[in-house]
Protein backbone atom coordinates (compact mmCIF):
# COMPACT_ATOMS: atom_id res chain seq x y z
CA UNK A 1 0.00 0.00 0.00
CA UNK A 2 1.47 3.91 -0.45
CA UNK A 3 0.11 6.47 0.86
CA UNK A 4 0.08 9.92 -1.10
CA UNK A 5 0.86 13.30 0.36
CA UNK A 6 -2.75 14.44 0.43
CA UNK A 7 -2.40 18.04 1.54
CA UNK A 8 -0.88 18.31 -2.18
CA UNK A 9 -3.64 17.17 -3.58
CA UNK A 10 -6.40 19.22 -1.62
CA UNK A 11 -4.37 22.11 -2.87
CA UNK A 12 -3.78 21.01 -6.39
CA UNK A 13 -6.85 19.52 -7.26
CA UNK A 14 -9.33 21.16 -5.26
CA UNK A 15 -10.36 18.17 -3.29
CA UNK A 16 -13.04 18.79 -0.77
CA UNK A 17 -11.99 16.07 1.75
CA UNK A 18 -8.70 16.68 3.96
CA UNK A 19 -8.16 13.41 5.12
CA UNK A 20 -8.27 11.23 1.97
CA UNK A 21 -5.64 8.88 1.93
CA UNK A 22 -4.79 6.83 -1.51
CA UNK A 23 -3.77 3.26 -2.62
CA UNK A 24 -2.05 2.65 -5.80
CA UNK A 25 -4.09 -0.19 -7.29
CA UNK A 26 -1.50 -2.36 -8.66
CA UNK A 27 -0.05 -2.34 -4.46
CA UNK A 28 -3.14 -3.17 -2.88
CA UNK A 29 -4.34 -6.21 -1.85
CA UNK A 30 -8.01 -5.21 -1.27
CA UNK A 31 -8.64 -3.85 -4.60
CA UNK A 32 -8.08 -6.07 -7.19
CA UNK A 33 -8.31 -5.06 -10.88
CA UNK A 34 -10.22 -7.55 -13.76
CA UNK A 35 -9.67 -7.54 -17.28
CA UNK A 36 -6.60 -6.62 -17.53
CA UNK A 37 -2.81 -8.44 -18.22
CA UNK A 38 -0.56 -8.85 -14.96
CA UNK A 39 -1.78 -5.30 -13.95
CA UNK A 40 0.50 -5.38 -10.88
CA UNK A 41 3.63 -6.05 -12.71
CA UNK A 42 3.18 -3.47 -15.72
CA UNK A 43 4.65 0.06 -16.27
CA UNK A 44 1.19 1.14 -18.08
CA UNK A 45 -2.33 -1.17 -17.75
CA UNK A 46 -2.09 -3.56 -21.06
CA UNK A 47 -4.94 -5.99 -22.23
CA UNK A 48 -2.57 -8.47 -23.65
CA UNK A 49 1.04 -9.31 -23.47
CA UNK A 50 3.80 -6.48 -25.07
CA UNK A 51 5.13 -9.80 -27.90
CA UNK A 52 2.08 -10.77 -28.72
CA UNK A 53 0.66 -7.18 -29.21
CA UNK A 54 3.85 -6.30 -31.69
CA UNK A 55 3.57 -9.56 -33.50
CA UNK A 56 -0.11 -8.88 -34.06
CA UNK A 57 -0.02 -5.90 -36.00
CA UNK A 58 0.97 -1.96 -36.07
CA UNK A 59 -2.66 -0.76 -34.98
CA UNK A 60 -2.63 -3.69 -31.99
CA UNK A 61 0.70 -2.50 -30.66
CA UNK A 62 -1.17 1.02 -29.76
CA UNK A 63 -4.74 -0.05 -28.99
CA UNK A 64 -3.63 -3.24 -26.50
CA UNK A 65 -3.02 -0.12 -23.65
CA UNK A 66 -5.84 1.11 -24.04
CA UNK A 67 -7.75 -0.58 -20.78
CA UNK A 68 -11.47 -1.28 -21.96
CA UNK A 69 -13.36 -4.01 -20.06
CA UNK A 70 -10.72 -3.06 -16.81
CA UNK A 71 -12.84 -3.25 -14.00
CA UNK A 72 -11.62 -1.98 -10.57
CA UNK A 73 -13.42 -3.67 -7.35
CA UNK A 74 -12.80 -3.21 -3.50
CA UNK A 75 -15.33 -2.71 -0.49
CA UNK A 76 -15.60 0.45 2.00
CA UNK A 77 -17.04 2.29 4.30
CA UNK A 78 -15.44 5.22 3.79
CA UNK A 79 -18.16 8.48 2.87
CA UNK A 80 -16.01 9.79 0.12
CA UNK A 81 -14.34 8.19 -2.68
CA UNK A 82 -11.31 10.09 -4.96
CA UNK A 83 -9.37 8.30 -7.97
CA UNK A 84 -5.90 9.81 -9.24
CA UNK A 85 -5.30 9.34 -12.66
CA UNK A 86 -2.02 8.90 -14.69
CA UNK A 87 -2.00 9.17 -18.25
CA UNK A 88 1.08 8.86 -20.72
CA UNK A 89 -0.55 10.49 -23.69
CA UNK A 90 -3.60 11.66 -25.48
CA UNK A 91 -6.05 9.39 -27.60
CA UNK A 92 -8.96 11.69 -28.75
CA UNK A 93 -11.27 10.36 -31.34
CA UNK A 94 -13.97 12.33 -33.17
CA UNK A 95 -16.37 9.81 -33.05
CA UNK A 96 -16.11 9.53 -29.17
CA UNK A 97 -16.95 11.84 -25.88
CA UNK A 98 -13.87 12.47 -23.17
CA UNK A 99 -15.48 10.04 -21.01
CA UNK A 100 -16.10 7.23 -23.32
CA UNK A 101 -11.86 7.55 -24.00
CA UNK A 102 -10.56 8.69 -20.56
CA UNK A 103 -13.51 8.42 -18.21
CA UNK A 104 -14.64 6.10 -15.16
CA UNK A 105 -18.02 4.60 -14.16
CA UNK A 106 -18.20 4.13 -10.59
CA UNK A 107 -21.60 1.37 -9.60
CA UNK A 108 -22.03 0.52 -6.22
CA UNK A 109 -23.85 -3.16 -5.39
CA UNK A 110 -27.60 -2.73 -3.78
CA UNK A 111 -29.86 -5.62 -3.33
CA UNK A 112 -27.23 -8.22 -5.31
CA UNK A 113 -26.84 -5.89 -8.47
CA UNK A 114 -24.69 -3.27 -9.76
CA UNK A 115 -26.39 -0.17 -10.10
CA UNK A 116 -25.09 3.26 -11.67
CA UNK A 117 -23.69 5.89 -9.27
CA UNK A 118 -21.69 8.35 -11.65
CA UNK A 119 -19.26 8.73 -14.14
CA UNK A 120 -15.69 10.74 -13.63
CA UNK A 121 -14.18 12.57 -16.43
CA UNK A 122 -11.28 15.02 -16.79
CA UNK A 123 -11.41 18.73 -18.48
CA UNK A 124 -10.81 18.49 -22.45
CA UNK A 125 -7.37 20.19 -21.53
CA UNK A 126 -6.14 17.68 -19.32
CA UNK A 127 -2.60 17.27 -19.38
CA UNK A 128 -0.76 14.12 -17.95
CA UNK A 129 -3.05 13.36 -14.63
CA UNK A 130 -6.10 14.18 -12.96
CA UNK A 131 -7.99 13.59 -9.98
CA UNK A 132 -11.98 13.44 -9.43
CA UNK A 133 -13.81 13.17 -5.55
CA UNK A 134 -16.99 12.07 -5.02
CA UNK A 135 -19.00 11.66 -1.77
CA UNK A 136 -20.07 7.86 -0.91
CA UNK A 137 -23.45 6.84 1.38
CA UNK A 138 -22.92 5.55 4.65
CA UNK A 139 -21.99 2.16 5.47
CA UNK A 140 -19.94 -0.89 3.86
CA UNK A 141 -20.75 -0.55 -0.33
CA UNK A 142 -19.25 -2.87 -2.92
CA UNK A 143 -17.80 -0.77 -5.43
CA UNK A 144 -17.06 -1.61 -9.26
CA UNK A 145 -15.33 0.86 -11.16
CA UNK A 146 -14.95 0.65 -15.01
CA UNK A 147 -11.93 2.13 -16.85
CA UNK A 148 -11.58 4.32 -20.03
CA UNK A 149 -11.85 2.70 -23.39
CA UNK A 150 -9.66 4.26 -25.27
CA UNK A 151 -6.85 6.28 -23.75
CA UNK A 152 -3.66 4.48 -22.48
CA UNK A 153 -3.88 4.77 -18.45
CA UNK A 154 -0.64 4.83 -16.58
CA UNK A 155 -1.42 4.56 -12.87
CA UNK A 156 -4.31 5.09 -10.57
CA UNK A 157 -4.70 5.75 -6.89
CA UNK A 158 -8.22 5.42 -5.20
CA UNK A 159 -8.71 7.66 -2.18
CA UNK A 160 -10.45 6.82 0.42
CA UNK A 161 -11.18 8.64 4.41
CA UNK A 162 -8.14 8.24 6.28
CA UNK A 163 -10.33 7.07 9.49
CA UNK A 164 -11.77 3.84 6.61
CA UNK A 165 -10.73 0.75 5.47
CA UNK A 166 -10.73 -1.21 2.08
CA UNK A 167 -11.87 -4.55 1.64
CA UNK A 168 -11.92 -6.90 -1.11
CA UNK A 169 -14.81 -6.94 -3.26
CA UNK A 170 -16.71 -10.64 -3.61
CA UNK A 171 -16.04 -12.45 -6.75
CA UNK A 172 -18.04 -12.26 -9.54
CA UNK A 173 -20.31 -15.68 -9.56
CA UNK A 174 -18.76 -16.69 -12.77
CA UNK A 175 -14.69 -15.73 -11.98
CA UNK A 176 -13.46 -17.22 -15.36
CA UNK A 177 -13.64 -14.91 -17.88
CA UNK A 178 -15.82 -14.86 -20.95
CA UNK A 179 -13.65 -13.90 -23.82
CA UNK A 180 -14.67 -11.23 -26.35
CA UNK A 181 -12.58 -10.99 -29.44
CA UNK A 182 -13.44 -8.14 -32.41
CA UNK A 183 -13.36 -4.81 -33.74
CA UNK A 184 -13.98 -1.21 -32.49
CA UNK A 185 -17.65 -2.76 -31.74
CA UNK A 186 -16.13 -4.68 -29.35
CA UNK A 187 -13.55 -2.18 -27.79
CA UNK A 188 -16.56 -0.35 -27.31
CA UNK A 189 -16.31 2.72 -29.72
CA UNK A 190 -18.95 5.13 -30.12
CA UNK A 191 -20.77 4.26 -26.14
CA UNK A 192 -21.18 7.35 -24.34
CA UNK A 193 -18.70 5.95 -21.08
CA UNK A 194 -17.60 2.93 -20.28
CA UNK A 195 -19.79 1.18 -18.25
CA UNK A 196 -22.31 0.94 -21.36
CA UNK A 197 -20.43 -1.77 -23.36
CA UNK A 198 -22.06 -4.57 -24.20
CA UNK A 199 -19.90 -6.81 -22.15
CA UNK A 200 -20.18 -4.84 -18.84
CA UNK A 201 -24.23 -4.96 -19.42
CA UNK A 202 -23.83 -8.78 -19.61
CA UNK A 203 -21.45 -8.53 -16.39
CA UNK A 204 -23.85 -6.76 -14.63
CA UNK A 205 -26.60 -8.82 -15.72
CA UNK A 206 -25.21 -12.46 -15.19
CA UNK A 207 -22.24 -11.44 -13.19
CA UNK A 208 -19.61 -12.47 -15.21
CA UNK A 209 -15.95 -11.92 -15.19
CA UNK A 210 -14.67 -11.05 -18.62
CA UNK A 211 -11.78 -10.03 -21.16
CA UNK A 212 -12.66 -7.14 -23.77
CA UNK A 213 -9.94 -8.52 -26.60
CA UNK A 214 -11.66 -5.61 -29.10
CA UNK A 215 -9.11 -3.65 -31.08
CA UNK A 216 -10.15 -0.92 -33.00
CA UNK A 217 -10.30 -1.52 -36.97
CA UNK A 218 -7.87 -4.37 -36.30
CA UNK A 219 -10.01 -7.86 -35.42
CA UNK A 220 -8.41 -9.77 -37.83
CA UNK A 221 -7.67 -12.69 -36.61
CA UNK A 222 -4.30 -12.82 -37.45
CA UNK A 223 -2.17 -16.13 -36.24
CA UNK A 224 -0.19 -14.15 -33.46
CA UNK A 225 -3.49 -13.21 -31.15
CA UNK A 226 -5.30 -16.58 -32.48
CA UNK A 227 -2.86 -18.27 -30.79
CA UNK A 228 -2.34 -16.33 -27.77
CA UNK A 229 -6.32 -16.57 -27.60
CA UNK A 230 -5.89 -20.29 -27.53
CA UNK A 231 -3.52 -20.48 -24.58
CA UNK A 232 -6.14 -17.96 -22.13
CA UNK A 233 -8.29 -19.63 -19.74
CA UNK A 234 -11.60 -19.15 -20.58
CA UNK A 235 -15.39 -20.37 -19.33
CA UNK A 236 -17.00 -18.69 -22.62
CA UNK A 237 -15.39 -17.57 -26.34
CA UNK A 238 -17.29 -14.87 -27.48
CA UNK A 239 -16.21 -14.41 -31.52
CA UNK A 240 -17.60 -10.70 -32.84
CA UNK A 241 -15.09 -11.35 -35.85
CA UNK A 242 -16.34 -9.94 -39.25
CA UNK A 243 -16.19 -6.41 -39.59
CA UNK A 244 -12.51 -6.18 -39.98
CA UNK A 245 -11.54 -8.77 -41.92
CA UNK A 246 -10.52 -6.51 -44.91
CA UNK A 247 -12.48 -8.32 -47.77
CA UNK A 248 -14.63 -11.84 -48.62
CA UNK A 249 -11.96 -13.43 -49.34
CA UNK A 250 -9.34 -12.58 -45.96
CA UNK A 251 -12.69 -13.48 -43.93
CA UNK A 252 -13.64 -17.55 -45.98
CA UNK A 253 -9.47 -17.58 -44.95
CA UNK A 254 -9.46 -16.90 -41.48
CA UNK A 255 -12.86 -17.32 -39.52
CA UNK A 256 -12.80 -21.02 -39.57
CA UNK A 257 -9.32 -20.89 -38.70
CA UNK A 258 -9.82 -19.37 -36.02
CA UNK A 259 -12.89 -21.49 -34.46
CA UNK A 260 -10.61 -24.46 -35.68
CA UNK A 261 -7.67 -23.23 -33.05
CA UNK A 262 -9.48 -22.16 -29.97
CA UNK A 263 -11.67 -25.31 -30.51
CA UNK A 264 -8.67 -27.61 -30.32
CA UNK A 265 -7.60 -26.21 -26.96
CA UNK A 266 -10.71 -25.84 -25.65
CA UNK A 267 -12.87 -28.34 -26.67
CA UNK A 268 -16.11 -28.04 -24.50
CA UNK A 269 -16.46 -23.99 -23.78
CA UNK A 270 -19.31 -22.47 -25.22
CA UNK A 271 -18.70 -20.76 -28.59
CA UNK A 272 -20.23 -17.86 -29.50
CA UNK A 273 -20.19 -15.98 -33.20
CA UNK A 274 -21.55 -13.10 -34.55
CA UNK A 275 -21.79 -11.80 -37.86
CA UNK A 276 -21.30 -7.78 -38.89
CA UNK A 277 -24.57 -5.72 -36.90
CA UNK A 278 -26.02 -3.88 -39.89
CA UNK A 279 -27.77 -0.54 -39.40
CA UNK A 280 -28.67 0.43 -42.62
CA UNK A 281 -30.60 -0.93 -45.78
CA UNK A 282 -28.54 0.15 -48.62
CA UNK A 283 -26.61 -2.01 -51.52
CA UNK A 284 -23.63 -2.85 -49.43
CA UNK A 285 -25.46 -5.57 -47.65
CA UNK A 286 -25.06 -7.82 -50.62
CA UNK A 287 -21.53 -8.24 -49.19
CA UNK A 288 -21.96 -7.99 -46.13
CA UNK A 289 -24.72 -10.94 -46.61
CA UNK A 290 -22.05 -12.83 -48.27
CA UNK A 291 -19.82 -11.60 -45.11
CA UNK A 292 -22.20 -13.12 -42.65
CA UNK A 293 -22.85 -16.32 -44.93
CA UNK A 294 -19.17 -16.96 -44.44
CA UNK A 295 -19.68 -17.26 -40.39
CA UNK A 296 -22.53 -18.97 -40.89
CA UNK A 297 -20.85 -21.74 -42.31
CA UNK A 298 -18.45 -21.72 -39.92
CA UNK A 299 -21.04 -22.22 -37.88
CA UNK A 300 -22.46 -25.19 -39.99
CA UNK A 301 -19.37 -26.83 -40.43
CA UNK A 302 -18.99 -26.90 -36.48
CA UNK A 303 -22.82 -28.54 -36.08
CA UNK A 304 -21.89 -31.08 -38.80
CA UNK A 305 -18.84 -31.94 -37.03
CA UNK A 306 -20.85 -32.38 -33.93
CA UNK A 307 -19.61 -29.60 -32.18
CA UNK A 308 -22.98 -28.74 -29.82
CA UNK A 309 -21.24 -25.54 -27.57
CA UNK A 310 -21.36 -23.36 -30.72
CA UNK A 311 -23.75 -20.79 -31.12
CA UNK A 312 -24.28 -17.88 -34.01
CA UNK A 313 -25.83 -14.61 -33.94
CA UNK A 314 -27.01 -12.70 -37.35
CA UNK A 315 -26.15 -9.34 -37.38
CA UNK A 316 -29.03 -8.67 -40.22
CA UNK A 317 -31.31 -9.63 -37.73
CA UNK A 318 -29.89 -8.07 -34.44
CA UNK A 319 -31.71 -4.44 -35.34
CA UNK A 320 -34.34 -5.53 -37.20
CA UNK A 321 -37.05 -4.93 -34.64
CA UNK A 322 -35.91 -1.12 -34.31
CA UNK A 323 -35.46 1.53 -35.93
CA UNK A 324 -32.09 0.90 -37.20
CA UNK A 325 -30.49 4.62 -37.33
CA UNK A 326 -31.28 5.32 -34.12
CA UNK A 327 -29.39 2.30 -33.04
CA UNK A 328 -26.10 3.52 -34.31
CA UNK A 329 -23.66 7.12 -33.87
CA UNK A 330 -21.83 6.84 -37.40
CA UNK A 331 -23.47 3.71 -39.57
CA UNK A 332 -21.32 1.97 -38.45
CA UNK A 333 -20.63 2.05 -34.47
CA UNK A 334 -24.06 0.78 -32.05
CA UNK A 335 -24.14 3.90 -29.88
CA UNK A 336 -25.79 3.16 -26.29
CA UNK A 337 -29.24 1.60 -27.32
CA UNK A 338 -27.44 -0.59 -29.84
CA UNK A 339 -25.06 -1.26 -27.36
CA UNK A 340 -27.79 -2.40 -24.80
CA UNK A 341 -29.67 -4.59 -28.05
CA UNK A 342 -26.20 -6.58 -28.25
CA UNK A 343 -26.39 -6.93 -24.83
CA UNK A 344 -29.99 -8.48 -24.86
CA UNK A 345 -29.48 -10.63 -27.73
CA UNK A 346 -26.19 -11.81 -26.37
CA UNK A 347 -27.93 -12.62 -23.31
CA UNK A 348 -31.43 -14.35 -24.73
CA UNK A 349 -29.02 -16.52 -26.55
CA UNK A 350 -26.90 -17.56 -23.52
CA UNK A 351 -30.47 -18.00 -21.27
CA UNK A 352 -31.99 -19.77 -24.00
CA UNK A 353 -29.16 -22.44 -24.74
CA UNK A 354 -28.40 -22.43 -21.07
CA UNK A 355 -25.23 -21.64 -21.12
CA UNK A 356 -24.13 -20.58 -17.82
CA UNK A 357 -25.22 -24.32 -16.97
CA UNK A 358 -22.14 -25.46 -19.34
CA UNK A 359 -19.25 -23.65 -17.04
Amino acid sequence: MRRINEGYYKESFNLKSDNLKFYNIKECDAIKVYGLYDYKNQKIFKRIPDDVAKATSYNVSKLYTNPSGGRIRFKTDSEAIAIRVIIPGHSDRSIMSTLCSKGFDVYIKKDGKEVFKYSLYPPIDVEDEYVFEKPLPEGEKEITIYMPLYNDIKDVYIGIQDDKLLYPHHDYKYEKPFVFYGSSITQGASISRPGNTYESMLARELDINYINLGFAGSGKAEDSIVDYMATMDFSVFVSDYDYNAPDIEYLEKTHYKMYKKIRDTHPDVPYIMLSKPIFTDDTDNDVNRKRRDIVYNTYTRAKKSGDNRVYFIDGFKMFENHSKGECCADGVHPNDFGAYIMFKTIKEVIEKENILDLI
